[in-house]
């Protein structure tokens, strides 16, 4: 009888495991083992991958954990029915309240339905090497387990090896079975060297350093059955008693049912009802149109048989509460495009208006392939907890939790963590991955590719051996955290259905992440926190304390002309969803001027659209330049608002269903497998169906491969119509506040630190706008916000870097101070923190120069000190201490992250020449005079992104002079051959002017680049 693998841990089980699901299932199968058990350490989080693809392999899953022990062994623990799955996620959720382990009796608790595996790590073997009695630990285990307890033996080294020998005697004094389960951490013994780096950076220690959280040196490897052989072949009733344990282990995972979240209301339906015709009144007035009123009887009509009632009102109820506290909301993704959603108030997007499509979000078919829909909803991310914290408060905690995520290394943070193991100090690691763009794959390919990396010693070791682990390290769970947005809400308990723990942040979370917990059939809100609602509320608040009226958003007149010359212009920098340099050159290419154009803008930059050149084709067909055309004439009713080109998700839908005849269902099938563009056999086999159910309605060949192939060109990330038009919105209603309150609009962008570029660009933006910078001041300072007066900009405290938390409660709670030795006293700041504060000029209230004030808190420092016992030296204070203006900028640069007292570029390069270059705003003036012309410009770099094409990476640059911005191309060649001049801060380029085809802006595609001394 051949022998099952019992104790396999995977990369799930953080930083203990180099191995991936597929990695196991493929040596199990390589092996001709019958059987496997995922055992990761206090964990299912690989629970149901490993059950899928060990089941499509061939393979009996069985799935377990290995469980920590309150003392720090642990147990191996398998699950051998429904309710042993069951009390092992109450058992790993009772982690939350034993972080360190969990007691025997919570183990005694939630025994049922479990085989323990006692081995070499359990506390029993502990006894045993500490020749103390094992018996009594054995006896309290059988009490808890019965006949489901089993000893087990592995062949790691010569120390287990001996335990092995004692635990075949306790288990035939006690007529306990012994199995046999090697412990799996790694695929190879060549493999050992990358585990062992593992190990060091979760016990946070040099590579070689010892640790008693790390396994010591042995066979951790995947073992084969003849290796078990050979070291067991004396005990063959071990080796099949494993195989026996396995086939006793008959759980299965029942995935596809859907399990709605529950409403505290008597009949869900009818309080739907009444509260859409509500909507209809509020919306539409007391006498709807007939289309109107026909949508909201189909859409109830597919609520009703799908039942998501219950969904719908869960949203409703929290959309109300939100607005009630003031807490805007914005209905994104599909459901944006439902009327119900509308007539809710959840959606705020009229999907007649915009020409949404229900079937999108939801439709019969969709739910028979057991593929639900959810509704997104953005929240001001300054004010997401509150609403999370009132989703757990209302439905109870046990029944709401955050979904899990995982983060994994990518290249600079695998780089990073393996330095520290190698014992390369934090700064020069640092200079390694700043030059590095984020990226995934090989860290010395990575390296030697990018042309900022030449100057680093990185074929010396052990940089060499760094960048060859890195790479190997892509995509390995780094640790657990809460999924950026979604939450789940269940009826039942939600520990009886999936493992929680708590994250950093105190709240239950899942073990799955999203796409696991949609498999088990709980339905997710997605709770998404957004920079762009916090930066509106905040300009109006700022609008209104300066005495102004309130601007009603709502209100907001869509054809205003200033607002679209802002945004056609390429000038809407810091307005949320249409600020990046990729969007502002899309908008000035189609000369933007409607909502209905910057509804398919937003879609027709992501990269499904955009794909071969659609962004040229669009922006052409927009304007008139080039006619529309239509693959097949079928196509011209679905296409038309786009002029004949995908745009929107919904697109696949409608051209599927009216060009091939497929079923919503399918098309939605055909639709998320183009979206996530990552399984191609996948999309040729949907690409067959579409092809049967074309023929099927007379398609020519001809025709079906044109089509499909305007499909197959469109897979890829993408929108749908309705998120899109609730974005247009959003960025709309920014651009109006930018273009009629530009300094209250940038302070709040710079308040909200969630801007697509860093804060020095809106700092300039600001500065241009004709704003002044004021330090920030121990006494008049806000906390966070950047609070504008009388056309300044006053930065808050926060800006500080390094200023804590309880630092920063004592100087508001003790503010004003009278004197500098009060904020010393009362403050009672760091010496980096008072330093910190002094560099930016928050001190400067105190009427005397910097320097002056350093000295006296040197001696405050010192006098204190000597009160504490320790000597310290006083020095005398000189009468006058001047600091240079260029000094006090660094100081600023250097805590604050940009200069105040002086205008960034007269700090950062105040020998340029500046004149010897063309300025951004007379190339802009004047562009028409400079198309196809070489031009020579110099900027401060404030953004940079990479890309790679086909013939290798280039990078773009963002470039900022003293009277505006410019994007500059580097195309690959030109890359390579001057990108390690983009290290500097300041940077002079020779480029090209090459027109956009309506003559109304310009790319600038650099020859040459040229260094400038600062």
């Amino acid at each position: 009888m051949p022998p099952a693998a019992l104790h396999l841990h995977s990369w799930f089980s953080l930083l203990d495991s180099t191995l991936s699901i597929d990695a196991l299932v493929a040596s199990a199968v390589r092996h001709n083992y019958p059987a496997a058990a995922l055992t990761d350490r206090d964990t299912l989080a690989g629970a149901i991958e490993f059950w899928k693809k060990a089941r499509a392999a061939g393979i009996h899953p069985v799935i377990g954990s290995e469980v920590t022990c309150a003392d720090g062994t642990s147990l191996v623990l398998l699950v051998e029915n429904a309710e042993g799955y069951r009390q092992l996620c109450r058992l790993l959720t009772a982690r939350v309240e034993h972080p360190d382990g969990l007691p025997i009796e919570v183990f005694a608790a939630h025994s049922a339905g479990l085989i323990c595996l006692a081995g070499p790590r359990s506390a029993v073997a502990q006894a045993l090497r500490r020749n103390q009695p094992a018996e009594p630990l054995v006896t309290q285990l059988r009490e808890i387990y019965g006949r489901n307890l089993a000893l087990s033996i592995a062949p790691h080294h010569d120390d287990d090896l001996r335990i092995a020998r004692l635990f075949a005697d306790l288990a035939r004094r006690h007529r306990i079975p012994l199995t046999a389960a090697a412990d799996t951490h790694y695929l190879a013994p060549g493999d050992r060297l990358r585990f062992d780096v593992l190990q060091s950076i979760r016990t946070l220690t040099l590579l070689n350093q010892a640790h008693p959280a790390k396994l010591p040196p042995g066979r951790y490897h995947f073992h084969s059955p003849e290796e078990l052989e050979r070291y067991f072949g004396g005990l063959p009733q071990a080796l099949a008693n494993s195989l026996r344990i396995a086939e006793r282990c008959q759980f299965d995972f029942d995935l596809g049912d859907i399990h709605f979240p529950a409403f505290p209301c008597a009949d869900p339906l009818a309080l739907l009802r009444q509260k859409t015709e509500d909507g209809l009144r509020r919306r539409y007035g007391a006498m709807p149109k007939a289309e109107v009123r026909e949508r909201l009887t189909r859409e109830m009509a597919v609520i009703e048989e799908v039942g998501y009632a219950e969904y719908f009102l869960v949203f409703a109820d929290l959309v109300e509460w939100a607005n009630g506290r003031g807490i805007a909301t914005l209905a994104r993704g599909s459901a944006a495009g439902s009327l119900v959603c509308y007539l809710l108030g959840i959606s705020n997007v009229c999907p007649f208006r915009f020409g949404l499509c229900f079937e999108r979000f939801l439709n019969r078919e969709r739910m028979q392939f057991a593929k639900l829909a959810d509704i997104d909803l953005d929240l001001p991310w300054d004010r997401r907890d509150e609403v999370v914290q009132h989703v757990f408060e209302r439905y109870g905690e046990g029944h709401v939790a955050m979904i899990g995520a995982l983060h994994t290394f990518q290249g600079r943070s695998a780089v990073a963590e393996i330095a520290k193991v190698y014992g390369i100090p934090e700064r020069e690691a640092r200079r390694f991955t700043a030059r590095l763009p984020h990226y995934t794959g090989d860290a010395r390919e990575a390296f030697e590719t990018m042309p900022e990396c030449r100057d680093l010693p990185m074929h010396e070791e052990p940089y060499r051996t760094v960048l060859a682990l890195a790479g190997q390290f892509d995509g390995i769970p780094r640790h657990f955290a809460m999924h950026p947005c979604g939450l789940v809400i269940s009826g039942r308990p939600l520990a009886d259905r999936l493992p929680l723990f708590e994250s950093a942040k105190g709240l239950l979370t899942t073990h799955y992440t999203m796409d696991d917990v949609e498999e088990l059939g709980l339905l997710k809100l997605d709770l998404l926190g957004q920079a762009g609602l916090t930066v509106l509320r905040e300009t109006l608040d700022t609008i209104e304390e300066a005495g102004l009226p309130r601007p009603s958003l709502e209100q907001v007149d869509w054809t205003d002309a200033p607002t679209w010359e802002m945004i056609a212009s390429g000038r809407a920098r810091g307005v949320f969803h249409i600020e990046s340099p990729a969007m502002t050159s899309l908008l000035v290419m189609t000369n933007c001027r409607d909502i209905d154009c910057l509804t398919a803008v937003e879609s027709i930059i992501r990269p499904g659209a955009a794909n071969e050149g659609k962004k040229r084709e669009f922006a052409r067909r927009y304007q008139g330049l080039e006619p529309p055309s239509f693959a097949h004439p079928s196509l011209e009713p679905l296409l038309a608002d786009t002029y004949g080109l995908m745009a929107f998700e919904e697109h696949i839908l409608l051209v599927a269903n009216g060009f091939a005849g497929m079923p919503w269902g399918m098309a939605d099938l055909l639709r998320r497998a183009l979206v996530k563009n990552k399984d191609r056999a996948r999309i040729e086999a949907l690409g067959e169906t579409f092809r049967e159910h074309a023929r099927q309605l007379g398609r020519t060949e001809a025709e079906i491969e044109a089509v499909w192939g305007l499909l197959h060109d469109f897979a890829g990330y993408m929108f749908n119509k309705a998120h899109s038009a609730a974005y247009a919105v959003e960025a709309f209603q920014g651009a109006w506040l930018k273009t009629r309150y530009p300094v209250e609009f940038l302070a709040s962008v710079l308040t909200s630190r969630r801007g697509f570029y860093r804060p020095l660009l809106y700092v300039l933006e600001a500065l241009r706008a004709g704003a002044r910078f004021l330090p920030p001041c121990l006494h008049l300072s806000d906390p966070r916000r950047f609070l504008v007066k009388e056309g300044a900009i006053r930065l808050p405290l926060d800006q500080v870097r390094g200023l804590t938390q309880g630092t920063l409660d004592r100087i508001l709670r003790h503010r004003p101070f009278a004197e500098l030795g009060d904020f010393f006293r009362l403050g009672q700041p760091s010496r980096a923190e008072w330093l910190n504060l002094l560099k930016a000029g928050a001190l400067d209230v105190f009427g005397e120069p910097r320097g002056r004030l350093f000295w006296r808190l040197q001696r405050l420092a010192a006098v204190a000190e000597r009160g504490r016992g320790a000597p310290a030296f006083a020095p005398d204070l000189p009468e006058s201490f001047a600091v240079s203006p260029e000094a006090c900028a660094r100081w600023e640069t250097e805590v604050l992250g940009f200069p105040v007292s002086l205008h960034p570029l007269a700090a950062t390069g105040p020998r340029i020449a500046w004149d010897r270059y063309l300025s951004t705003a007379q190339l802009e003036r004047e562009q028409q005079r400079w198309y196809g012309q070489t031009v020579r410009v110099c900027g401060l770099i404030v953004a940079d992104r990479h890309h790679t094409t086909a013939s290798g990476p280039m990078k773009f640059l963002t470039l900022a002079d003293w009277t505006g911005f410019v994007e500059v191309s580097l195309f690959s060649r030109v890359y390579q051959d001057y990108g390690h001049l983009t290290v500097q801060p300041v940077v002079a380029v020779e480029a090209q002017v090459d027109p956009f085809d309506n003559r109304r802006g310009f790319a600038l595609n650099a020859s040459r680049l040229f260094p400038v001394p600062a």
